[in-house]
C-alpha cells in the first residue's frame, strides 16, 4: 500500500493527501492490486479520485465504460450479432421466428407496463415453441407472472444463486441470495431432456452496468434453451452480456438496447 501511495503521490501530491487522510474508502485493498496488475490505468484513477471519486473500484468502473464508448466508434460487430440502438417496441418490429427471447427487464415498480409489452412481443416475434427467459427479482413477481401470462404459457421458475457479494432488500430486510428466472414457452410443450432447475452465476459483473448479470450464467441458460446457429434476441440488451454469450456460443443474436450510452458500451464489448 505505501509502495502504491508512492506512485499516486508522483502524478498527484492532492490524490495522495486524500488516500492518506482515509478519504478513498477501498484505497488500502484495491490500489495494490490496481498497481501491480493494471498500473496503465494509474493516471486516470488519480484523476478520479482529484475530481471527487470515493472509491478506487468506481474510478475503474468509470474508466472502463469510457474505453468501451470510445471502442464502439472504431469496432464492427460480427455479421451474427445485431444491436440496435431504441425501444424494442419500436426498433425490433421487423424481426420473426426467433428460437428464444433471453433476458433481464428492469425490476423496480415504475417499469412494470413493460412487461405486459415484453409478453406480447415474445408471443408475436417467438417461433411455435420458443422460449422467453426472463430474470426477474422477487418484490413484484406476483405482477411479473400475471402479465406474461397473459400472453405465453408459465412453464417453470429457475434459480438463479449468485456466488460471492450480495445485496439487501432494504424493503423487507432480506439479503437476496438468489434470483427468479422465469420460464415461458409460446405453447407448452414438455422439456425434450430432463434439466436441473438451479443455475449458479459464478462472479459478480457490474462494470458495463449497475445491473448487469454474469456471463455464466446467460450462457447456461442458451445452452439449456437453443442450439448451435439458432436466433437469440433480448429486448434489453443493458451493456451486453446476453450478446456476449452468443458470440462465445456460436448463437445469433438481435437485440435492442434504449440507453444510448449503454448501448455504445455492448456494441464496445461485443464488437471487433
Amino acid at each position: 500500500f505505501a509502495e502504491a501511495v508512492e506512485k499516486v503521490k508522483e502524478i498527484s501530491p492532492v490524490a495522495a493527501q486524500k488516500i492518506l487522510q482515509g478519504e478513498i474508502k477501498d484505497a488500502v485493498t484495491v490500489l495494490p492490486q490496481i498497481t501491480k496488475k493494471e498500473p496503465e490505468k494509474l493516471p486516470d484513477i488519480v484523476k478520479k479520485i482529484e475530481q471527487g471519486n470515493k472509491k478506487v473500484k468506481e474510478a475503474v468502473k468509470e474508466i472502463r465504460k469510457e474505453e468501451e464508448i470510445k471502442k464502439a466508434e472504431v469496432v464492427t460487430l460480427p455479421p451474427v450479432i445485431d444491436i440496435r440502438h431504441g425501444d424494442f417496441r419500436e426498433v425490433l418490429k421487423d424481426i420473426h421466428q426467433v428460437d428464444a427471447i433471453i433476458t433481464d427487464p428492469p425490476y423496480p415498480k415504475e417499469y412494470l407496463p413493460l412487461w405486459k409489452d415484453l409478453g406480447k412481443f415474445a408471443a408475436e416475434k417467438l417461433k411455435e415453441g420458443g422460449y422467453l427467459i426472463a430474470y426477474t427479482g422477487q418484490y413484484h413477481l406476483p405482477e411479473v407472472l400475471a402479465m406474461l401470462s397473459e400472453s405465453l404459457d408459465y412453464i417453470w421458475t429457475f434459480c438463479l444463486y449468485h456466488e460471492g457479494q450480495t445485496q439487501i432488500v432494504n424493503g423487507i430486510n432480506v439479503m437476496c441470495r438468489w434470483k427468479p428466472v422465469l420460464i415461458f414457452q409460446k405453447s407448452k410443450t414438455k422439456f425434450t431432456k430432463t434439466i436441473q432447475d438451479y443455475v449458479i452465476s459464478e462472479a459478480r459483473e457490474k462494470d458495463g452496468h449497475d445491473w448487469q448479470q454474469s456471463v455464466s450464467g446467460v450462457k447456461r441458460f442458451i445452452e439449456l434453451f437453443t442450439d448451435a446457429d439458432d436466433t437469440v434476441c433480448d429486448p434489453f440488451v443493458g451493456s451486453g452480456t446476453t450478446a456476449e454469450a452468443c458470440k462465445q456460443l456460436k448463437r445469433k443474436f438481435v437485440g435492442a438496447e434504449i440507453n444510448e450510452e449503454t448501448y455504445k458500451i455492448a456494441k464496445g464489448r461485443v464488437g471487433t
